[in-house]
């Protein structure tokens, strides 16, 4: 991201050892989706943008532009 975007702050890496794409889309034979962690992230950042910008929460483009699971 670029230094002055206002989405520089709102990412979080995470990696599902063993996981590939299509098992984040549907859980796989093993429920890959970590719908803990998502939730979590996404409930921490909406906190702050609400606090941030008087109320006004994070649209949900915003939470799928800034949100990115990987595999290693």
């Amino acid at each position: 991201m670029t230094k002055d975007s206002k989405y520089a702050d709102n990412k979080e890496l995470m990696i599902i050892p063993d996981a590939v794409h299509t098992d984040l889309y549907d859980g796989g034979d093993k429920d890959y989706i970590p719908f803990d962690k998502i939730e979590s992230f996404m409930s921490s950042f909406r906190r702050k943008v609400s606090l941030s910008n008087a109320g006004t929460l994070l649209e949900e483009e915003d939470i799928h532009q800034n949100f990115s699971v990987m595999r290693l």
